[in-house]
């Protein structure tokens, strides 16, 4: 009787990478194999694992293992946050929380966009990357301010990258229509530095087609093809793309 009955997490002890894991994981909305190679490089799968099921056991994040094999795709929990922010480890802004696992139809986009983030971390220049809703929060009340999938932007703040990935599910007016707004947008974003578009797409047709439809945009839109490779060789591969 008397006995105050307290939360268990309370005395959880995390070490510091399994609070940038966690971090990590309320960012970006990612698979394992992501997670191991941002934060574990060269280690085995076993210890990427246990950091995994050490989160979930302490219902800090969920995770949903895609068609029940393959892909285990991680995201944090309201507990997650508050846990990371509690301990100064994140704020607010930086964590997203979503509502219900990632659709079917969005996976492969979410994944592209978590490698393309991971890619940019392999450049010589360092930059800040911010995935849609980190943008999508920072111009809040712009309704008319297009979203790019990423925005990069250098240390130095000398250039200015936006990126999107496009799988070839919209008509292509519609991709120029986004693509004119974008580059007006990232033409007030620039400043005094350089600025570019990405766009990743599928197939030669499409990229030759997109091409030939932004060659007269006030920022320079380079249109690539996504590579033939996905996972972890998919990073090497966008690296490539990147530094081009």
């Amino acid at each position: 009787y008397g006995v105050a009955l307290r939360d268990p997490r309370a005395a959880i002890e995390l070490s510091a990478r399994d609070l940038a894991v966690l971090r990590f994981i309320g960012m970006w909305i990612c698979a394992q194999y992501q997670v191991a190679l941002a934060l574990f490089p060269g280690l085995s799968e076993t210890v990427v694992s246990r950091c995994i099921r050490r989160l979930l056991r302490l219902e800090l994040i969920s995770v949903t293992r895609w068609n029940r094999i393959g892909l285990n795709m991680l995201q944090i929990r309201s507990s997650g946050v508050r846990f990371l922010i509690e301990r100064g480890a994140a704020t607010e802004q930086e964590l997203f929380v979503r509502r219900a696992p990632i659709a079917p139809k969005d996976l492969a986009h979410s994944l592209w966009i978590v490698d393309l983030g991971l890619a940019f971390a392999q450049l010589p220049v360092r930059f800040d990357v911010l995935p849609c809703w980190a943008v999508r929060r920072r111009f809040a009340g712009q309704k008319s301010a297009p979203i790019p999938d990423l925005l990069a932007v250098s240390a130095n703040g000398e250039r200015t990258i936006a990126v999107e990935v496009d799988l070839a599910t919209e008509r292509t007016k519609l991709v120029f229509e986004k693509l004119d707004r974008l580059s007006a947008a990232v033409e007030q974003l620039r400043g005094n530095g350089a600025a570019a578009i990405v766009v990743l797409t599928l197939g030669t047709r499409r990229v030759d087609a997109l091409r030939a439809g932004t060659r007269n945009s006030a920022v320079p839109i380079v249109v690539d093809a996504l590579p033939s490779v996905v996972g972890r060789p998919s990073i090497s591969a966008l690296t490539e793309i990147l530094l081009r």
